[in-house]
């Protein structure tokens, strides 16, 4: 890789991954969830629920909740020894439930790590932003978002 460290490399690779979850996600996508998401997954959502990969995995397949549009904004990636990748940021979710459409703000943090000879993503969590006021491109796209949803 000429001109790119290790680190690079790596952060290239989960962001590409991580972009692949979120249109995975988006799609429905089972298999490449599947494939991306490790065998011990925990997803602490904003409610304080705790899902695994096989809980997970049955909402995704149930199509209970669906996702119109997921868009990451602000990320930052730490990578530690080339083994583990924390990616934190802000999480915009346009999604339904039902008859029930809404759009989530969250901050969030994702762990993947090496896993045989490929990353998987091992956690995730999501916190609401309550007061969009307090972060001015969300704030002003919330209100935008809420007039076209």
């Amino acid at each position: 890789m000429s001109g790119c460290s290790e680190t690079e490399a790596v952060v290239a690779h989960v962001l590409k991954l991580d972009a692949l979850r979120c249109d995975a996600i988006v799609a429905n996508d089972i298999d490449t969830l599947e494939k991306i998401i490790a065998d011990d997954f925990v997803y602490t959502h904003a409610s304080g629920l705790v899902d695994t990969k096989e809980t997970y995995m049955a909402t995704r397949r149930s199509g209970s909740v669906k996702f119109t549009k997921l868009a990451r904004e602000d990320i930052k990636v730490r990578v530690f020894h080339s083994l583990v990748v924390f990616l934190t940021g802000r999480l915009r979710s346009w999604l339904s439930t039902g008859q029930t459409q809404k759009v989530n703000y969250h901050r969030f943090t994702a762990v993947w790590t090496k896993v045989a000879e490929d990353w998987r993503i091992v956690s995730f969590e999501a916190t609401n932003i309550v007061d969009t006021k307090t972060d001015i491109r969300v704030g002003k796209e919330a209100a935008a978002d809420s007039v076209t949803q």
